[in-house]
């Protein structure tokens, strides 16, 4: 819930700005950055804080900072994506997203079992088990975020002229009624969510 309502709440926010940038690289950057700090935070935390309350607390504070500042990114990175993979081959790529990372994540979860039952010979116990994986993870989510970060993004041509802010909503809300590609779009997120629980 935290990934999936922080991922979608600051995008209606923050699209009324963004659409008025011709660059949205420099968006994408600094949230990759606060992101790679929370990361980086949760790890330390996992190796150095004691009381579990206070450790749970910095967990979900993170990550919750985490979600937030990826949500505000996905829309520089989708503005990003459309502007320099051609319409066609969007579908590839996203479905190679998809089925690659789901690939890896059979591989990762293999390597979480090795790493909690001890069987990996790095005598770690809770919570510093735990943070031998977010160290894994923060390592491996800095090099995606360096690695998208270094894309070299066309400009917008014309930058859309802002709304005030309660005409973007109304927008927002009418977009599902009038666009049928966004509607089919919005059902699809709602059925990999269903599929998801």
């Amino acid at each position: 819930p935290l990934r999936d309502a922080g991922w979608s709440l600051p995008q209606l926010f923050i699209a009324r700005q963004l659409s008025g940038q011709a660059y949205k690289m420099p968006l994408y950057r600094s949230m990759a950055l606060i992101r790679i700090v929370a990361w980086i935070v949760i790890t330390i935390a996992m190796f150095t804080v004691r009381p579990p309350a206070l450790l749970v607390a910095i967990f979900f504070v993170m990550y919750t900072v985490y979600s937030l500042t990826s949500g505000v990114a996905g829309l520089p990175f989708m503005d990003i994506v459309a502007k320099t993979i051609p319409p066609r081959q969007r579908g590839s790529f996203f479905g190679g997203r998809l089925f690659w990372g789901g690939v890896v994540s059979i591989g990762a979860g293999y390597l979480v079992t090795l790493v909690l039952e001890g069987h990996l010979g790095l005598g770690l116990d809770f919570p510093a088990n735990v943070g031998a994986l977010m160290a894994m993870t923060t390592i491996v989510a800095t090099i995606g975020l360096i690695v998208f970060a270094w894309v070299i993004e066309p400009p917008d041509p014309k930058p859309i002229e802002m709304a005030g802010f309660w005409d973007h909503l109304r927008l927002a809300f009418q977009l599902p009624h009038h666009d049928l590609n966004f509607r089919l779009y919005l059902i699809a997120r709602v059925v990999m969510i269903i599929g998801g629980i």
